[in-house]
């Protein structure tokens, strides 16, 4: 019985680590890693009163024993066989001499009541192989991944207890448990055990830690490995001390500790959070066939329950595994996070180079230690040493050198005593679960190595088997445990389960839906091999997810006077009752009788994705009884605002003009952070490396040292041959000529709402990169833009890539400070500039990827307008695109350059009175698109009957009279406005409202509306600088309908002489939903084109179009249609325009 609080943090005097001469007392079996219990239980017949008093993890043990239970109901936490390397033992084994592992206590009859479990790194109460236990009058809070968690537990009554709230004040991520063990193995563990090595192989080993290392980004500066490990265990200590360093090197690693470390959102960022969880015994649903419910887990009560206020914020981690499933982990299961460690954020693989840390440097310190171990205490051999090393040579006749010797025979024991399990213990002992690659450590200490090589196939099926090829893995959090979000309540082949009186309530998750390196797709050069990331578990994809109940192949679970609410994710989707059957379909058992309901309630389920009171899959359901079931608030997650809205644009100003010199040079380096002529050249490299992947250009070896940074560098064909097309020397725009400018900034929560912006402003712009310049030969373009059979690019065509420095940007109680807003862009679609005659116009869009440090990767799209006088001498051009960012950035790094070069230009830059960003970013689920052949693709719009339906249900055309009047006026301008003398508006009264007019040569007239499924929505609205700036309600609708012609194949004779097939003129009505100025009604808007819609080279568009608002007055519309995305989930869009009034 408790008679008071307990604050648990033992031994403290030694860091919180069990003494070594304690391993008779906290057995290694179990306390290798740490003290994992506060209350250990290994005898039956137990009752623990808590007597109203609370027991909790003491605030600095919290931080530092990130693998903590409050009470375990056993004498370790993983069965045999189970859990991370240094505690996975078998019974048999001597993880310390003298002290074999021994079974799992597995007691009986425990009772745990009146009072609370506090603080805890993962749960309040777990257990294995418990048969009865009950729990009563606790209250579990404060838990980080689950509040109960018992696997393979029978006779189980949990009564009038509280579960939640979850941590909310979790001070690190996991890479802090990462640094910890890797700390307490390099500087604890491996000294004491080679300490007590016989000499002289004791003096051997100890002399390792004084071996060099030297990382690939910093070729110049070889470390001992004790260096490494030195600067790791300083880091550590200088973010636990909270103390502000004086030392400059100090306050660099402080800051690149708190970059790593740090958890912004105070919530967990593990892939699960669970209220209550009854698995069966082992690792959950995966480690053996199923052969019934309830053969471990049955014969529950779970009575006035009430879990509540699960929050979570789940990163998916980005992995490499080799070909027979190794992951690159460290000595805890640890993943190593390659994303977080490339110098481009993975964006080309092929300059994809290592960026070291402090961490990432101790992974490869550890193995290179490893090997260094067994050449010296096991086995000297090139054969890799078989423990911590994930490569060898595995057909050893392929390699001359070795004469088709076995690797028994090509090296030297130095211990012939041990055996292969005496091995493996040292593995255990030494580096637990440590496991790399040959070829990675080569990627992170050889200058110049790209992540392709170690993800591109290799030449023979041996060299995939040894570890030559890794493969990229997706769909679990950084120690493997697959993506599941929130779930309140789970069972796993579980029986005869009952459920009475509970509530679970306010579970949230906020977690992104998935990491964009896990979505993205490369193409290797010059194989042209597709290069992906993986998922290990088809169940992959729940990261976002929250769900009240999960059971999975349960039989025989009553739910009585349940009630399930306010369950929110904000990227994915949330499930009520989410129920798995056995899918195998199995019949050699026969217990499957379901799940039953009565007087239970779902309610207030809230997801962008999808909301479900009940999801059932292959388990009978009885709901005679049935569900009181409220309305989900469900926003399709492709229809909320994105998390970034950022507006920029110049308006009658001067065309794209740039420079190439030293003043460029200068500049960029003073108004980013690329700050050195280093910086600038290694950014070069990630440009080369993009054109390479993306458009499959190829360079001389050594291309990016050997020119300057002002110097051309000649691009080679596919083959290695000389071509006239050049890659530029860096440029800069002239922007007192082009007067470039950010507008306007708004920044939402993961579900779109919750919005802040900035004013509407002139915020000016600096534009820098390295442009890819055709010759008069052209270039075709492979890589993943041009594939196999390659695009021509002729002569005037440019593919820009550069960075943008923003300046000014101000956003009170976000990071936006007015430091200089710093973003990298990446031109996915060639630069195509095309004039043409109507209204003296040409047109050019851009189409990007983006990223940003702050704001994560996105988009960039948007149309440019240039106009002419009549004889083409004098450009005035407007352009309006628009960048959105829609990527969760755990750790955001704010620029620190603060400037203001361009204040100058401010009172000569023009602006619009009115602004509004559309888009139309939608999915069409068919694979037959038309992308390469039509402007407008044939699931883009409806037509025929469609467009009576649209006129008479959104607009004020409610009669065909009025109709008809409208197709009338439209006839009237094809022929005045743009020269269709062929069309006799007054000839074409009988053909119906829904008809086609067929104009001959496949050129026709007909109705049209926009599939809704285009997702063409409004975004913000933005006055006139100082004023305010806003975003949209969620899913605003931009309806549109109308009349168009398209040319048929023969083409047609219009104002720009003969217009080619699918060029397309529009006339209709716009129905903006929320489109007055208070953003409380629809409005309806007249448009018509002001210029032709056909296709470029690249399947690229620019709509220019006349618009009337009823309070903005005549405005215009301005948008980039760039070639639509088709794979196997269907054909995305990616359009992005503005309508503006007022100086347009």
């Amino acid at each position: 019985m408790l008679t008071e609080d307990i604050d648990f943090g033992p031994q403290d005097s030694n860091d919180y680590w069990p003494h070594f001469s304690q391993w008779q007392k906290y057995p290694p079996s179990a306390y290798y890693l740490g003290f994992f219990a506060a209350i250990t239980i290994e005898t039956d017949d137990v009752i623990i009163d808590l007597n109203g008093f609370e027991i909790r993890q003491k605030e600095e043990f919290y931080l530092v024993q990130r693998f903590f239970n409050v009470i375990e109901l056993n004498d370790r936490v993983f069965i045999q066989n189970n859990g991370v390397s240094p505690l996975n033992y078998q019974k048999t084994d001597e993880p310390v001499k003298g002290f074999k592992a021994g079974e799992i206590v597995k007691p009986s009859n425990i009772v745990i009541k009146n009072g609370s479990l506090g603080r805890s790194s993962h749960a309040g109460i777990h257990g294995n192989g418990i048969t009865g236990l009950v729990v009563e009058e606790v209250h579990i809070h404060d838990f980080e991944v689950a509040g109960i968690h018992c696997n393979g537990c029978k006779d189980v009554i949990v009564r009038s207890t509280e579960v939640g709230p979850a941590a909310k004040n979790v001070p690190v991520i996991a890479t802090f448990s990462n640094a910890r063990f890797i700390d307490f193995f390099a500087k604890t563990l491996i000294p004491f055990g080679f300490q007590r090595e016989k000499m002289p192989m004791r003096e051997s080993l100890l002399a390792l830690f004084d071996s060099s290392i030297t990382f690939s980004d910093r070729p110049s500066q070889p470390v001992t490995l004790k260096q490494v490990f030195d600067r790791l265990s300083r880091a550590i200590d200088l973010f636990r001390n909270k103390v502000q360093p004086m030392d400059p090197s100090d306050i660099s690693l402080l800051q690149e500790a708190e970059n790593i470390f740090g958890n912004p959102s105070g919530l967990t960022d593990g892939s699960v959070i669970y209220g209550i969880f009854f698995n069966r015994l082992g690792l959950p649903e995966t480690d053996e066939n199923f052969n019934g419910a309830g053969r471990e887990t049955q014969n529950i009560v779970l009575e006035n329950i009430n879990v509540h206020d699960l929050h979570i914020n789940p990163i998916e981690v980005a992995a490499l595994m080799t070909e027979e499933g190794a992951f690159m982990q460290g000595p805890a299961r640890d993943l190593l996070r390659i994303y977080d460690i490339t110098t481009d954020n993975m964006r080309s693989l092929e300059n994809s180079f290592y960026k070291g840390n402090f961490l990432a440097d101790a992974y490869f310190a550890l193995w290179k230690l490893s090997n260094d171990f067994y050449r010296i205490r096991v086995f000297d051999s090139e054969c890799g040493n078989f423990g911590s090393n994930a490569t060898f040579p595995m057909n050893l006749k392929l390699y001359p050198s070795y004469n088709e010797k076995t690797c028994a025979q090509m090296g030297t024991w130095s211990d012939s005593l041990l055996s292969g399990r005496d091995v493996t213990m040292l593995q255990k002992r030494y580096f637990g679960g440590l496991q790399l690659s040959q070829g990675l450590f080569d990627w992170a200490t050889t200058e110049g190595v790209g992540l392709d090589t170690l993800l591109s196939s290799p030449s023979s099926a041996d060299s995939l088997r040894n570890g030559g090829r890794h493969r990229l893995v997706c769909g679990h959090d950084t120690m493997f445990h697959p993506m599941q979000g929130s779930v309140g309540i789970k069972l796993v082949e579980a029986s005869n389960v009952r459920i009475n009186n509970a509530e679970v309530s306010n579970l949230l998750n906020i977690g992104d839906f998935s990491n964009w390196v896990c979505r993205h797709k490369w193409q290797a050069q010059p194989s042209s091999e597709e290069i992906r990331a993986y998922t290990a578990d088809i169940n992959s994809g729940q990261t976002a997810m929250v769900r009240g109940f999960k059971l999975v192949r349960t039989d025989r679970v009553q739910f009585t006077n349940v009630h399930v609410h306010s369950l929110v994710s904000e990227e994915g989707s949330v499930v009520g009752f989410d129920i798995v059957g056995d899918t195998n379909d199995r019949t050699d058992h026969s217990d499957d009788v379901g799940v039953s309901f009565k007087d239970v309630s779902v309610q207030t389920l809230s997801a962008p994705n999808e909301a479900e009171a009940v999801k059932s899959t292959g388990t009978p359901i009885d709901a005679s009884l049935g569900i009181n079931v409220g309305v989900p608030d469900e926003i399709q997650a492709n229809l909320r605002n994105p998390r970034v809205i950022l507006n920029y644009q110049n308006v009658n100003a001067g065309p794209f003009t740039t420079y190439t010199n030293q003043t460029s040079l200068d500049l960029l380096m003073k108004v980013t952070s690329i700050d050195t002529e280093e910086k600038v050249r290694a950014f070069r490299g990630e440009i080369m490396g993009f054109f390479s992947v993306h458009y499959g250009l190829r360079f001389e070896a050594n291309a990016n040292n050997k020119y300057s940074l002002l110097e051309s560098i000649p691009v080679l064909d596919k083959n290695g041959y000389d071509t006239d097309s050049v890659i530029s020397g860096l440029f800069a725009v002239q922007n007192d000529v082009m007067k470039y400018h950010g507008s306007s900034l708004c920044l939402s929560d993961a579900r779109g709402e919750s919005s802040k912006c900035t004013s509407a402003g002139v915020y000016p712009l600096h534009d820098f990169g390295f442009l890819f310049i055709p010759g008069a030969s052209g270039y075709i373009l492979h890589g993943a833009f041009g594939k196999d059979q390659g695009q021509l690019i002729t002569q005037g065509s440019l593919i820009a890539t550069g960075i943008y420095s923003f300046e000014g940007f101000n956003l009170p109680g976000t990071m936006l400070d007015g430091s200089n807003l710093e973003i990298k862009y990446y031109g996915e679609c060639p630069l195509d500039y095309r004039p043409v005659k109507t209204a003296t116009l040409g047109g050019l869009y851009i189409s990007c990827a983006v990223e940003s440090d702050i704001f994560g990767k996105g988009i960039s799209t948007g149309g440019f307008l240039h106009r002419f006088n009549d004889d083409f001498s004098q450009q005035v051009v407007s352009g309006y695109p628009t960048m959105i960012f829609d990527d969760y950035v755990h750790n955001p790094k704010p620029i620190t350059a603060r400037t203001n070069y361009q204040d100058y230009l401010i009172p000569s830059i023009q602006h619009n009175h009115i602004r509004i960003s559309y888009v139309a970013d939608g999915t069409f689920k068919s694979l037959l698109s038309a992308i390469e052949a039509l402007p407008f693709i044939k699931a883009q719009h409806y037509t025929n009957e469609a467009v009576l339906e649209y006129f008479k249900f959104r607009t004020s055309l409610q009669t065909e009279e009025k109709i008809l009047a409208f197709r009338k006026k439209f006839l009237t301008r094809l022929r005045n406005d743009f020269h269709i003398d062929i069309i006799n508006p007054d000839a074409y009264d009988e053909i119906p409202l829904d008809g086609v007019i067929d104009l001959g040569g496949g050129s026709h007239i007909t109705g049209y509306v926009v599939n809704e499924d285009a997702n063409q929505r409004v975004l913000t609205l933005q006055n006139e600088p100082s004023g305010p700036t806003t975003v949209f309600p969620s899913a605003s609708f931009l309806h549109e309908g109308g009349f168009r012609l398209v040319v048929g194949r023969a083409g047609l004779n219009t104002v720009d002489g003969r217009s080619p097939f699918g060029t397309t003129i529009q006339e209709g009505i716009y129905v903006m939903e929320n489109g007055d100025s208070t953003m409380t009604s629809d409005v309806e808007m007249a448009f018509h084109s002001l210029a032709l819609v056909d296709l470029n080279s690249w399947s690229t568009s620019v709509i220019y179009n006349h618009v009337e608002h009823p309070e903005y007055g005549e405005g215009r519309v301005v948008a980039a249609q760039p070639m639509p995305l088709v794979d196997n989930d269907g054909i995305h869009l990616k359009i992005s325009g503005s309508l503006v009034f007022g100086n347009f």
